[in-house]
């Protein structure tokens, strides 16, 4: 039985306006003749019975049928033709991603289908670092303006973190600042059993994030399974673990899958410490327990007692901003970075034993400050791929908020030789070079000469969203006014003829 969808006289049956209607939004008038070459936009004017066939997408990318059942006892009230019928082809009339809001604009003057790059996200906030740390102390938090930058960077990249420090140092509390305000998807582990973990696995196979509020007490037992859980996600492998049911009847198999992120804080105090293992794949940050910056406490809350209070409606507009920003960069996982300074820090960092497997925490800040930036860094699209192009001042704000505890670390985690080596002596970063190496790379390298084909304007425009008046600045995220990176005297200029 064959339903002929450009046969106007199918339409005028009752199964045939219920089928336009059901499945086009179409109410058929028998008045609008004029209808019948655009009728379904998208679909040929012209085409044969044995031409029409369903071709629709599913989930997948691959082709699919869709066919309508006919009831038998309607079935002799249709003309002569075959039972399928074809749906509007979405990708004809709206390419490229478009969202729904674009389908509905679609083809009004001033209104353009989505780009694949700007698809990712509809990222309508423009932040600045100095905004995130505003949103922070609003709730509270006083100092501690590296750690509240690096852990929601780490965050929005997708990358294990923990904050670390004294009891009473802070650390639970800037952390939940993050946890219950910013992220989605959070699931809390609880203390009460070692095994906890296991028996809630759906609503943990559900989240994007795991909190450990104080490390220690759920690691207490070093052969505990969170140990394993933890190091296999951060390793990027499910977690499985044989549980044995109630009463001893057999065991079930539970799995956490990878893809989520482990967030925590630890007691320095504490007899725990996280072995050599599970320090490698997770960032450390740690709360300012200095004189100064407990004076800079008190001395904080002294102040609040007299001083007129801020704005609550702008507090309020800036949280909302701040949450919308985050879940924007969050949501930003299929994209690609170009770091055309890398080989620069290479330069500079300390090259220890443990060196190589920690700067990938370094670059992960990185990449989260540049995602935290992306409405304001170049963006091209290779091959179907999002590249996102790092800018000096990336590299500046992530030195400026983790480089000290960085090498730190390594110190923490070296041998003699390398503290006496490497780590006696460790060298402050000329940015107008590191500039200066990166316009060379961009230029010149074999890596990125498909960018320079494809997009040769992209590394001038890059250039020019960096160097103004030739100087290269940024806003300060510890006080909000600008500050001069470096000051550029080259003329960009290199790269490829073709």
């Amino acid at each position: 039985m064959a339903l002929n969808i450009l046969n106007k006289e199918f339409f005028k049956t009752e199964l045939g306006k219920k089928l336009a209607k059901k499945y086009f939004g179409y109410d058929y008038s028998e008045k609008r003749e004029e209808d019948k070459e655009n009728f379904f936009p998208g679909f040929a004017k012209k085409r044969s019975i044995d031409d029409v066939t369903v071709q629709e997408k599913n989930n997948n990318g691959d082709s699919g049928v869709r066919v309508v059942d006919v009831p038998e006892s309607l079935s002799e009230q249709l003309p002569q033709l075959e039972e399928v019928i074809e749906e509007p082809n979405f990708k004809e009339l709206f390419p490229d991603g478009a969202t729904q809001k674009n389908k509905k604009n679609h083809g009004k003057k001033g209104v353009g289908v989505v780009t694949p790059i700007e698809s990712i996200s509809s990222m309508n906030n423009t932040l600045e670092l100095n905004e995130l740390v505003n949103y922070y102390k609003n709730l509270g938090l006083v100092g501690e303006e590296n750690i509240a930058c690096a852990m929601t960077l780490a965050a929005i990249n997708g990358s294990s973190f923990g904050v670390e420090g004294y009891s009473g140092s802070g650390k639970t509390f800037v952390v939940d600042k993050l946890v219950d305000n910013l992220l989605p998807d959070v699931y809390r582990i609880q203390q009460s059993s070692k095994l906890a973990i296991f028996n809630d696995i759906d609503r943990i196979n559900g989240s994007k994030f795991i909190y450990i509020p104080e490390l220690q007490k759920a690691m207490k037992d070093k052969k505990s399974p969170i140990i394993e859980v933890i190091k296999d996600l951060t390793e990027g492998k499910d977690a499985n673990r044989l549980v044995t049911s109630r009463g001893g009847r057999g065991v079930k198999e539970y799995s956490i899958k990878k893809g989520v992120t482990i967030i925590y804080t630890l007691a320095l105090e504490n007899y725990f410490k996280k072995d050599e293992e599970s320090s490698r794949r997770l960032i450390r940050l740690r709360t300012d327990s200095s004189q100064e910056h407990l004076d800079e406490i008190h001395e904080t809350k002294a102040k609040s007692r007299y001083s007129i209070g801020k704005s609550q409606r702008a507090m309020k507009k800036l949280e909302q901003k701040v949450k919308e920003h985050v879940s924007d960069c969050i949501a930003l996982n299929e994209i690609n970075i170009i770091d055309p300074f890398s080989e620069y820090v290479t330069d500079i960092i300390p090259k220890t034993q443990k060196s190589v497997g920690y700067i990938d925490h370094y670059y992960s800040l990185l990449d989260g400050c540049a995602k935290f930036h992306y409405n304001q860094r170049q963006k091209v699209d290779i091959g179907g791929e999002t590249y996102l192009l790092v800018n000096l001042e990336d590299h500046y704000n992530v030195f400026q908020m983790y480089f000290n505890e960085f090498t730190q670390t390594l110190k923490d985690l070296a041998t003699e030789e390398d503290k006496l080596r490497e780590l006696s002596v460790i060298d402050k970063p000329n940015w107008e070079k590191c500039f200066y190496d990166g316009c060379e790379i961009m230029t010149t390298s074999a890596e990125l000469k498909k960018l320079r084909t494809r997009h040769p304007a992209v590394i001038k425009d890059w250039y020019d969203s960096q160097v103004n008046n030739k100087i290269i600045k940024t806003i300060d995220y510890n006080g909000g006014g600008d500050k001069i990176i470096a000051k550029v005297n080259l003329a960009l200029g290199g790269g490829d003829e073709n």
